[in-house]
């Protein structure tokens, strides 16, 4: 509602003069809250906590079916910080990005980690 789009590029544009964690720093804790829910982070971390006598994941995946398991959780984690790096820190924006579009990519990872 702040960039007046639902287009992620115009909420990056919109966030030029300051980030809208500034704004909205409620949005930000709701949104923060959520994501650690999604990803199945403390405390909501449920769905590993009922099974945690037998460890099921640890019992059914060996090798590389539990590689694959938990890189899936944690792509899901880079994914959300990225959303949350555009919609609240600014995405891609920062000093001389405007000279060097480089340095874009390197913004938006820096703020995701």
């Amino acid at each position: 509602m702040l960039a007046g789009s639902m287009s992620l590029g115009d909420i990056v544009e919109a966030q030029k003069p300051i980030w809208f964690v500034i704004y909205q720093p409620l949005g930000a804790l709701i949104f923060f809250i959520a994501v650690l829910a999604e990803v199945n982070r403390a405390p909501f971390d449920m769905p590993r906590s009922r099974a945690r006598a037998d460890c099921w994941y640890h019992t059914e995946y060996s090798g590389m079916k539990f590689a694959l398991f938990f890189m899936a959780e944690y792509i899901k984690m880079i994914a959300v910080s990225a959303v949350a790096a555009t919609l609240f820190f600014g995405g891609y924006r920062g000093p001389f990005v405007d000279q060097l579009p480089i340095l874009g990519p390197l913004y938006l990872l820096i703020r995701s980690c």
